[in-house]
């Protein structure tokens, strides 16, 4: 409410400025947690005002089209966009390379019935297409104000531009702009599309927050069947998560291709970028790893704004990653992936208190010796050197205080080391380790190896599936 102005002054003033009667277009509300119990009807009653005109007013057809508001590379052509067209309603065109193909305002009357008129659906902001298992290609097309809640259609169009629609898509949410953002995916890789992940980025979560949902349809013989939802980070903020998203091929290399979501509100304006993994016909509903712009350039705004995964920058064979951001784009190179199959061995297998076999610190003492070994593999096609650092740790009875055991080279329980080991190869080690003399045998003593991969930009990552510790127990006898 403005300041020093009389509450029934500014009120009579807000029910002038409202279209009448004030009965049903003029909402008095205490606060603004008040808006919750009323906005499906005032949504209603904007929708139900949008699109009216005067008899001599004049209408647009394809004057305003926007013809490349989106766009989307087809194997005869391409698809276009055109969310200007028909005042607004939005339509599409296909361009081949000896014919344009723009279907006229009533071929998609189904979904969009003339009451619906100059409502301003946006139909062509985001154009896409599926690849059925029969072979057939359905057009996709989001009208993402379609009464507010956003629609996504899935249609065949034939050479003289007939459309056949075989599926809508609706929103749950008024203001979600669902169908903003449209994302097939071809999971397996076998040519036949698996999946169909539809944006609404301006959903409105916890505390009325546009946190952004990306809602994902798999891909049935003939009809799409919604099966789950992907979220963004749990925190209560401003997202708008799914804003961007991009097929990107396999980037953890087990076989099937994942996808990359943009959310360019997160952390105050600074944005991140979600990476999902996919995983035989379908997308995993938890994220596997997030970007966010602050953990490598504090200057960056609106990062995930826009996203593609589909080259590969560097020629190491590896798919990377383009992010966009206000006025900056960022590359994120892709790192290779190996497994490590670690081994850890005991020589003799046992402590024998009586079998004194060494010198050790001027004493005769129980000595034993630990190999471990490395197998490196790896999981990419990368071209970049295949030799690479690694770091482990050996620990002797790391949860007793006073040790029982230590290590010859340095006469401590613990010891560290970095190597280096080539993917393809076994890499071992051999350590001598002696018993001190202690009354405390009754227990064996325990070997444990943990080891990681040195984090350099040219090192390869390690696969999260692959142990990165081993434990051995040697019992003492007497």
């Amino acid at each position: 409410m403005r300041r020093q102005q009389d509450p029934d002054t500014f009120i009579n003033e807000i029910k002038y400025i409202a279209s009448d009667p004030d009965d049903k277009y003029f909402f008095n509300v205490t606060d603004e947690a008040a808006l919750n119990d009323i906005v499906d009807a005032l949504g209603d009653r904007i929708f139900s005002l949008e699109g009216t005109h005067e008899r001599n007013e004049s209408s647009f057809e394809l004057e305003m089209s926007q013809v490349g508001f989106s766009i989307h590379i087809l194997e005869d052509g391409i698809l276009f966009g055109t969310v200007g067209a028909y005042d607004w309603d939005g339509a599409v065109l296909k361009e081949t390379w000896n014919s344009r193909i723009m279907p006229p305002r009533s071929a998609f009357e189904k979904e969009f019935p003339v009451e619906l008129k100059k409502h301003a659906a946006y139909l062509g902001y985001t154009v896409s297409s599926l690849i059925l298992r029969n072979g057939r290609t359905l057009y996709i097309a989001g009208a993402p104000r379609f009464k507010h809640k956003g629609k996504v259609i899935l249609f065949e169009m034939s050479r003289k531009g007939d459309i056949s629609i075989s599926q809508a898509l609706v929103g749950e949410q008024i203001g979600s702009y669902f169908g903003s953002e449209v994302c097939p995916l071809d999971v397996n890789g076998d040519g036949v599309s698996d999946v169909l992940l539809v944006a609404a980025p301006m959903f409105l979560g916890h505390h009325n927050k546009e946190t952004g949902r990306v809602y994902v349809y798999r891909v049935g013989q003939a009809l799409l069947t919604l099966n789950g939802t992907l979220h963004s980070d749990p925190k209560v903020q401003d997202a708008r998560f799914g804003y961007a998203m991009a097929s990107a091929p396999d980037l953890n290399h087990d076989g099937f291709n994942d996808v990359v979501v943009g959310a360019p509100l997160e952390d105050n304006h600074r944005g991140a970028v979600y990476i999902y993994h996919g995983y035989r016909n379908t997308i995993q509903p938890s994220y596997k790893q997030r970007i966010d712009s602050a953990s490598f350039h504090h200057g960056l705004t609106y990062f995930g704004r826009s996203v593609s995964a589909q080259m590969d920058l560097d020629g190491d064979g590896l798919g990377d990653l383009t992010v966009g951001s206000q006025g900056a784009v960022v590359m994120l190179r892709s790192r290779s992936i190996v497994r490590v199959n670690a081994t850890l061995q005991v020589n003799p297998t046992s402590i024998n208190l009586l079998q004194k076999t060494c010198l050790r610190q001027g004493k005769e003492s129980v000595c034993l010796n630990i190999t471990i070994c490395f197998s490196v593999n790896s999981k990419s096609p990368s071209k970049v050197d295949s030799r690479f650092g690694l770091h482990y740790n050996l620990s002797l009875d790391d949860r007793k205080v006073t040790p029982r055991a230590v290590f010859d080279e340095n006469i401590q329980k613990f010891l560290s080391k970095r190597i280096r080991v080539t993917t393809g190869k076994v890499t071992c080690m051999n350590l001598g380790f002696h018993v001190i003399d202690t009354v405390d045998f009754l227990r064996p003593i325990g070997v444990h190896l943990r080891f990681n991969l040195s984090d350099t930009e040219s090192s390869p990552v390690l696969d999260d599936r692959c142990p990165t510790s081993v434990k051995r127990l040697v019992s003492c006898v007497t």
